[in-house]
């Protein structure tokens, strides 16, 4: 029988395969189709996120509950009858740090993905060859995408070293965002911000 650490360990393996791909593997690995009696709950994030939707919405009759630990919803409609709130001093920092790295928007932090999403080789030559420029890039998200954590410098290589150090190589991390903007299965951005009933 595949214990769960198995099954985490080759869903991980897949990461060039795009997140609804790696969906149809997580699946194949649970034995949805063989076992009829199986009820999941699932828990992933980041990248997660996108897998777990998709696992629900493509098998809701396996997947009972499904737990996500970031919301990517959709802004929404203000109309007369339910207008825009008035946000605090806090929230419209989160939505400016929002807007300056959403990867469908034009802010200056999204960079990043510009890059994984569209010539993931391109930067995996650096990742992969040049340590310097692989701390360089994973020191940059680390301070720009936390509120002004104070990242020790043990801390900042013990990060890098999960890329250094791993068996997938710190160049697998971008190969799910070309392969998930390039995906052209039937799961949207908008299946995955609506309600999916499990």
């Amino acid at each position: 029988m595949t214990t769960r650490t198995e099954i985490l360990m080759q869903i991980r393996s897949c990461s060039r395969w795009g997140t609804i791909n790696m969906s149809h593997k997580a699946a194949s690995l649970f034995k949805f189709e063989q076992r009829h009696w199986m009820r999941v709950g699932i828990c992933l994030g980041d990248w997660g996120l996108f897998i777990t939707r998709a696992l629900a919405y493509k098998y809701p009759q396996y997947v009972k509950a499904h737990h996500v630990n970031w919301a990517f919803a959709a802004k929404p409609s203000f109309t007369a009858s339910n207008p825009e709130p008035t946000y605090s001093e806090r929230e419209k920092k989160q939505m400016r740090q929002h807007d300056r790295w959403f990867p469908y928007g034009s802010g200056d932090g999204r960079g990043y993905i510009a890059i994984q999403s569209t010539k993931p080789a391109t930067i995996n030559f650096l990742l992969k060859d040049s340590p310097v420029g692989l701390l360089a890039w994973i020191y940059d998200k680390l301070i720009d995408w936390t509120d002004s954590y104070p990242w020790t410098e043990e801390e900042v290589c013990l990060w890098v070293s999960l890329y250094v150090f791993s068996t997938a190589g710190p160049e697998a991390a971008t190969f799910v965002y070309y392969e998930a903007l390039h995906d052209t299965s039937n799961i949207s951005i908008e299946v995955v911000q609506s309600y999916i009933d499990v």
